[in-house]
């Protein structure tokens, strides 16, 4: 499909067309930032406490 006819196809003047696409937009946005956070959230390398055993680790 060409660019000419894809633009052409999209309803640019349709009100309920941008409120879709801000919505998609919105739920696209949110979803990255909470993998942002997730994934800066992430503590990387950290020792356990406890050994299968129960015992402190050294």
């Amino acid at each position: 499909m060409s660019p000419a006819v894809l633009a052409a196809a999209i309803p640019w003047g349709d009100w309920q067309f941008w409120v879709v696409t801000a919505a998609c937009l919105g739920a696209a946005g949110w979803g990255v930032a909470r993998a942002v956070r997730a994934l800066r959230g992430r503590k990387r390398g950290v020792k356990a406490t406890l050994t299968i055993g129960g015992k402190p680790a050294k």
